[in-house]
């Protein structure tokens, strides 16, 4: 990626301009490695996502996926269409990119990038173009 963070993002939080610049290469990074064009969604939530680096019984999982639900409030499959005043209100942030027809591409494809939440002066990139 050819976005490259200034020295003062070791002291502030991204800024919104530095959001939409990220997501878009790194959208189009996704692109040119799953070799086809995808779909993007990108989801702001008033609240830290939940998650577990371990399975619970199906009631916790889903008791999780639900206040992950809750906690959204902004969602766009359009990054010009995610507004200055959703990024400045969301607690965190996550666009999940996946290839539009899966025939074109690995089943198994798809990418992950969050912004704010714990790491509000870095953004977190998952790519994975295999199984």
């Amino acid at each position: 990626m050819d976005t490259r963070l200034s020295i003062s993002n070791r002291i502030f939080s991204i800024s919104f301009s530095e959001f939409v610049a990220m997501l878009q290469e790194f959208n189009e990074l996704v692109e040119r490695s799953f070799g086809t064009p995808c779909s993007l969604e990108i989801r702001a939530m008033d609240q830290m996502k939940m998650f577990s680096t371990r399975m619970f019984h199906d009631d916790t999982m889903d008791f999780i996926d639900e206040c992950n639900r809750k906690a959204v409030f902004f969602k766009t499959a359009d990054l010009s269409a995610f507004p200055n005043s959703v990024f400045d209100a969301a607690i965190y942030i996550e666009a999940i990119i996946a290839p539009k027809d899966r025939q074109l591409s690995h089943p198994y494809a798809f990418a992950h990038a969050e912004f704010k939440g714990a790491r509000p002066s870095q953004g977190t990139f998952y790519l994975q173009p295999q199984d």
